[in-house]
């Protein structure tokens, strides 16, 4: 649904109930099996195209398919930023060879139509002169909203696998997405690094908990907390690092300095647990809020594309166009870059511990 997050879909227990993994297994399943013939007819086979993916929904409900068209044009990433603004946006995977191309637009579904409508409104892509978007397309929408949206945008054509007229039918459809994500290692948050490694057959979940948990507590001391993200499905287990004080330990375990004013609103570690395969997934990530700034500091950076933050630089992903270009909020970009640091150095400190745990299955 448009106004999900990751947190929302972690808790499918809560919500949704316990489903076995022959029924989970059996709908997801039956989703990709749909979605393949679907993106080769609508994506595929319209080469003279970019393909731009909303993150989190479009991105990630149709990656295992995007190999397929690599090298025959772009692939964007677009990430509407809502909690920045009405109008902020940040693009990934750019390059400049194709803008006389028209643009897809991918998304999971369509309830109320307001980020699409976002998108098609505000991105600078809509323009001629950076091809204009030709197509939308996406697993659902609602029928109300899908023919709103239609009416307001007469020159796009709209293609979904499904068109739903009843609200409470439809809501009762898109749960099935969510088994989509679950049931793959990948993360539904495409903005994080992350690593995916086998352990040991013999290994026991609770066994591996109680290793992680050692091994976090010999490197960072007793300062968090760890706790389970019941997924309702036999073989998928989530559960995540919630660190108590942040900044005090990011001081402490990287003498990383943050700015003033700015703090870090929460540092985890997340990590998901195939049983029938014996894999383990692990994504750092943190939560930063930022100071506002003054003018002269927005002038400084949009000049010179700089950060005055005791952070690297080194994984920002911002390209250096958006940076100097786009009238958006500059405080959006330097939290991309310090999530994207403090996160990466994060997960290769854990990828490390992880390592040199015993718990890896030995090649």
């Amino acid at each position: 649904m448009d106004e999900s997050s990751v947190e929302e879909m972690i808790t499918l227990k809560q919500k949704f109930g316990y489903i076995s993994d022959e029924e989970s297994l059996k709908l997801a399943n039956a989703i990709d099996n749909e979605l393949l013939p679907f993106f080769n007819k609508e994506v595929v086979q319209d080469k003279e195209t970019n393909v731009i993916a909303v993150e989190r929904k479009g991105l990630n409900l149709f990656h295992p398919y995007l190999h397929s068209i690599k090298g025959m044009r772009n692939i964007i990433s677009i990430k509407p930023l809502n909690h920045h603004g009405p109008y902020s946006m940040e693009y990934r995977f750019l390059s400049f060879c194709n803008f006389d191309r028209s643009n897809i637009l991918l998304t999971d579904a369509i309830t109320t139509g307001a980020e699409t409508r976002k998108i098609l409104t505000v991105s600078p892509f809509k323009f001629k002169a950076l091809g204009g978007f030709k197509k939308v397309c996406g697993y659902m929408a609602l029928k109300g909203a899908l023919n709103e949206i239609e009416r307001d945008y007469p020159g796009i054509s709209f293609r979904f696998l499904k068109i739903i007229e009843d609200r409470a039918d439809y809501y009762e459809e898109h749960k099935k997405i969510i088994y989509v994500y679950q049931k793959r290692m990948e993360p539904i948050d495409e903005e994080h690094d992350f690593f995916v490694v086998d352990v040991k057959p013999e290994l026991t979940l609770p066994q591996i908990k109680t290793r992680i948990r050692e091994i976090v507590v010999e490197r960072y001391g007793n300062c968090f907390e760890l706790l389970d993200n019941d997924l309702g499905i036999d073989s998928k287990f989530n559960f995540t690092i919630y660190f108590d004080l942040p900044e005090q330990f990011l001081k402490t375990a990287f003498n990383v300095q943050l700015h003033n004013g700015d703090h870090i609103e929460k540092l985890a570690i997340r990590f998901k647990f195939s049983s029938h395969d014996s894999k383990l997934r692990i994504m750092a990530l943190s939560m930063p809020n930022l100071n506002k700034e003054n003018v002269l500091q927005y002038g400084r950076r949009r000049i010179l594309a700089s950060c005055i933050r005791n952070i690297p630089k080194r994984h920002c992903r911002v390209p250096l166009w958006v940076r100097m270009l786009l009238p958006i909020e500059r405080s959006t970009l330097c939290a991309d870059c310090v999530d994207t640091n403090i996160s990466a150095t994060l997960l290769n400190d854990i990828y490390s511990m992880v390592a040199e745990s015993g718990l890896l299955k030995v090649s």
